[in-house]
């Protein structure tokens, strides 16, 4: 069980302030070598494109219903773009594309240019979809071997996983909840009345189910019904610790703590925000929990925080190491009527902005952060590493650092997509 009677945990927080100030110098960021890979230059760029994992690629449905990657015309399918969004997909390797097109009435997945089998399209319960999701979205594998989506055959409802129908339902299966395990060996997914593991039924669930593997691929989370009793259908945010030997849920007004029920209050010291729920820390063995005013472990407050934090999915967030913060903060400006946004690093408040700004990530080695800037509705859009602003564009995504000190984005400039990749000095 946790350690929750060991010696109270000591967080330790490293302000680590950066080499260089101010901006630019000689037009490159001071702190940071920037090199820009065009991708596409001066050609339609389609909203629902769908741009790689690795950043370097980016294909779309192109003009007469043609499939393009990298400007150049990959495949001419007989059948137009499905109507669900973001039907074109990559696999996690960036190898494998995969998308969905409709001919004659019926749904058609297509991967690397092979078309699987035709589904007729069915009206029910809508149009293709359901509350639980898109049909014929696919969903890769983590090691990009493997394929699954939901599919309406004539006789029910199943998971196609690389080709081959599933056990069919008469109940429909939520599209959005199949899982794979992080080692790619097992798939999960609920329908409106089970959990189906490995194609065997294990509990009952809804179209509310949440899933979740353990990191180790060895354990399977769920929200939804034991087999035996009815379980509180309020189950939030199934979690696992980062060695897999502990889960716990939120359940009503008690933290589910590897089947033991627990007070909220005894357990975290708060309510958790709806946003965000609960997380177990980086060693296993405490639960700990953001508010607006401060980071929370076992109840105790370990940092505070001011000014007070915006609390989203996505912020507060906590450095790979366990020791360091990052969140995002708005104030209106009393002056001027302006929200203004910045970032909040280890207690020390970074610049603000009148435009928006995202949640910030840290690098592996928990030693850089790096956040978006960005106007609302595009047109200025720039990255900020520990503090110092990257070069502008129209809009750019989220940075992904490859390693601790090369951070990766896509930017776009006029007409054109760029891979942006960063080198910390």
């Amino acid at each position: 069980m946790l350690l929750r009677n060991s010696v109270g945990i000591a967080v330790t927080l490293v302000l680590i302030t950066p080499m260089f100030f101010g901006c630019t110098v000689n037009g490159e960021p001071a702190n940071r070598a920037v090199t820009e890979t065009v991708i596409l230059e001066s050609i339609f760029i389609n909203a629902d494109r769908s741009i790689s994992p690795d950043g370097r690629h980016v294909a779309y449905f192109g003009p007469n219903n043609t499939i393009v990657v990298d400007g150049t015309v990959q495949s001419r399918p007989k059948g137009s773009p499905a109507a669900s969004p973001h039907s074109i997909v990559w696999s996690p390797d960036s190898k494998h594309l995969a998308y969905t097109i409709l001919r004659d009435g019926k749904y058609i997945v297509v991967l690397d240019g092979i078309e699987g089998k035709p589904y007729a399209r069915n009206d029910t319960p809508s149009t293709a979809t359901v509350s639980g999701g898109f049909y014929y979205l696919p969903v890769f594998s983590p090691d990009s071997q493997h394929l699954a989506y939901a599919a309406q055959p004539e006789y029910g409802y199943c998971v196609v996983l690389d080709g081959v129908e599933g056990k069919y339902y008469e109940g429909a299966v939520m599209p959005k909840t199949i899982t794979f395990s992080p080692d790619s060996q097992h798939l999960a997914y609920a329908t409106n009345i089970w959990i189906v593991l490995d194609g065997k039924e294990i509990a009952h669930g809804s179209g509310e189910s949440q899933l979740v593997f353990s990191p180790n691929s060895q354990r399977l989370g769920y929200r939804g019904y034991e087999l035996t009793k009815p379980v509180h259908n309020n189950i939030l945010y199934p979690t696992f610790s980062p060695d897999s030997q502990h889960f716990a849920s939120w359940v009503d007004t008690f933290i589910v703590l590897d089947g033991v029920y627990y007070n909220i209050f005894d357990l975290l010291g708060v309510t958790p925000s709806y946003g965000q729920g609960f997380f177990f820390t980086p060693d296993s063995q405490h639960l700990a929990v953001f508010t607006r005013d401060g980071y929370l472990v076992d109840g105790k407050e370990v940092m505070h925080f001011d000014p007070p934090a915006m609390v989203l999915e996505n912020t507060p967030v906590l450095s790979p190491d366990g020791k360091r913060v990052a969140y995002l903060t708005y104030r209106k400006d009393e002056s001027t009527g302006k929200e203004m946004h910045s970032i909040v690093v280890d207690g020390q408040q970074g610049k603000e902005y009148d435009i928006g700004v995202w949640p910030p990530v840290f690098s592996p080695d928990s030693q850089h952060v790096a956040y978006v800037v960005s106007e609302y509705g595009g047109e200025r859009s720039f990255v900020v590493v520990d503090g110092i602003e990257g070069w502008v564009y129209d809009s750019v995504t989220t940075p992904v650092f490859e390693s601790s000190n090369h951070l990766r984005y896509n930017a776009e400039k006029g007409d054109s997509l760029y891979l942006v990749e960063e080198i910390i000095k």
